[in-house]
């Protein structure tokens, strides 16, 4: 088991301090964390991670590769906001988007890739809103590229390039400077025409105002339509041709309370 809990009061500790340290994340802190309605938040610390961390929503769990501690050497407060901005958002109840079962099961047959997926998806809709607040609060982007296990060409692995594609494009234009020289590097180690096609379309349909302003970006009350656009366009069977599967799905877009489903009544 690489997971460690850590003590509440090493937290408190550390949160303390960043508020000292940072006025832009004292703001942040004091205003965002009473939407959360007294839930308390779990940290966990994983070293094994293959990414900076995540926030496990259905737990109210925060799971980091580094120690808080180490977060706040180096002045990293942007990964702690991003993803308590994601407990907000379960909090607050924006849709989750969910895939019906069968048509993960086309793309893989691995419970946990068909949760990364899930996962990825969710995350090139939402991440840039969440950044986009932080930015407003004066919370610099601070991330580090985590290059993925050489020759892996799983789907989730390839939908994981089209969200970096998607993410850094954008993040560009927020933060006005290049997000992280190695990850453009590593971009160009798998080069395929296909996944920059799919991620400018992709760019396109969720940020339709130019993408040098801060408008157009994804709420609960617009995210419907434009995973619509994604969905029962074209640009599912791009990605469907991007995992090199055969199969081609007419797909529905359904919203019940706090679920956005992605269903196929029919295969072909």
């Amino acid at each position: 088991m690489n997971e460690f809990l850590i003590p509440d009061s090493e937290i408190s500790q550390i949160i303390k301090k960043m508020c000292e340290q940072s006025q832009s994340f004292q703001n942040f802190y004091r205003n965002e964390i009473p939407k959360l309605n007294g839930k308390t938040i779990s940290w966990i610390h994983n070293p094994t991670l293959s990414t900076e961390g995540y926030a496990d929503s259905r737990n109210n769990q925060i799971i980091l590769k580094n120690h808080p501690s180490e977060l706040l050497k180096e002045g990293n407060y942007f990964l702690i906001c991003h993803e308590i901005s994601h407990l907000i958002q379960k909090e607050e109840k924006c849709p989750v988007i969910r895939f019906h079962p069968e048509i993960l099961r086309y793309l893989s047959s691995s419970h946990t890739e068909r949760e990364k997926i899930s996962a990825f998806v969710n995350s090139i809709i939402y991440d840039f809103s969440i950044n986009v607040k932080l930015k407003q609060y004066g919370i610099e982007i601070f991330s580090k590229f985590l290059e993925p296990s050489k020759g892996e060409r799983s789907p989730a692995f390839k939908l994981s390039y089209i969200f970096r594609y998607v993410i850094f494009q954008r993040n560009m234009c927020l933060f006005d400077r290049m997000y992280e020289q190695e990850a453009y590097e590593c971009l160009k180690k798998y080069n395929d025409n296909n996944l920059v096609e799919i991620g400018d379309k992709i760019l396109e349909i969720i940020y339709i105002s130019n993408l040098s302003d801060l408008k157009g970006f994804i709420n609960s009350d617009t995210i419907k339509p434009v995973i619509e656009k994604i969905f029962t366009e074209d640009v599912f069977n791009n990605l469907m041709k991007f995992f090199q599967l055969p199969y081609k799905f007419k797909l529905t877009v359904t919203q019940t309370g706090e679920n956005i489903l992605i269903n196929s009544k029919e295969l072909f």
